[in-house]
C-alpha cells in the first residue's frame, strides 16, 4: 500500500521535473530563434549557432513534452471507449496499454546506452556540443515514459486515479 503510494508521488514529482524542463527547453528554443530573425533581418549578420541550438532544445522540449503528454494521458489514442465498455474491460485494455507501451520503450532503455556511446565524441558543427550529450534524451524520455505507464498499472488496480483534474 505504501509503496504504491510512494510511486504515484514519484510519478507526480518526476512529471514535474519534466514539465519544468520542456518549459525550459521551449523558452531557450523561442530566445534562440529571436535571435537568430533579430539578427537575420535586422542586422543581416545571423550568429550560425542559433539555428543548432534551437534544433537540439526542440528535441529535448519535444520528447519531454511527450511524457507530461502520456501522464497527462493526453497522448493520442486509437479509439474512445464507453464507459460501460471500460467498466467491464478496464484491467484487460490497461495491461494491453502497459505491454503496447512497453514493447516500444524498452528497447530505447535497452539500446539507449550503447546508442549515446556511438554518439559520444562527435561534436555538433557550430556549437561544438558532443552529441551523446543530445541524444541523452531519448533512454530518459523513454525511461521516463516506462515508469509513469508501470504507476498506472499499479494506480488502477484499487481505482484511484493516477493523476486527476484537480492537480492542473
Amino acid at each position: 500500500m505504501k509503496i504504491r503510494i510512494f510511486l504515484i508521488s514519484m510519478s507526480k514529482r518526476l512529471n514535474h521535473l519534466c514539465e519544468i524542463g520542456a518549459i525550459f527547453f521551449l523558452v531557450l528554443m523561442l530566445v534562440m530563434v529571436s535571435l537568430q530573425v533579430v539578427a537575420r533581418y535586422g542586422f543581416n549578420m545571423p550568429p550560425e549557432w542559433t539555428e543548432e541550438g534551437a534544433r537540439y532544445c526542440m528535441i529535448w522540449m519535444g520528447l519531454l513534452g511527450a511524457t507530461v503528454s502520456y501522464y497527462r494521458k493526453e497522448d493520442p489514442i486509437i479509439f474512445s471507449p464507453s464507459k460501460e465498455f471500460m467498466a467491464k474491460w478496464n484491467i484487460l485494455i490497461r495491461i494491453i496499454e502497459f505491454m503496447a507501451v512497453s514493447a516500444f520503450v524498452i528497447p530505447l532503455v535497452y539500446f539507449g546506452p550503447s546508442f549515446i556511446e556511438r554518439q559520444s565524441g562527435r561534436l555538433t558543427e557550430t556549437l561544438g556540443v558532443d552529441t551523446g550529450h543530445i541524444v541523452a534524451i531519448i533512454p530518459i524520455f523513454a525511461a521516463v515514459v516506462f515508469f509513469h505507464g508501470m504507476v498506472r498499472l499499479i494506480a488502477m488496480e484499487k481505482e484511484e486515479p493516477h493523476q486527476t483534474i484537480e492537480e492542473f
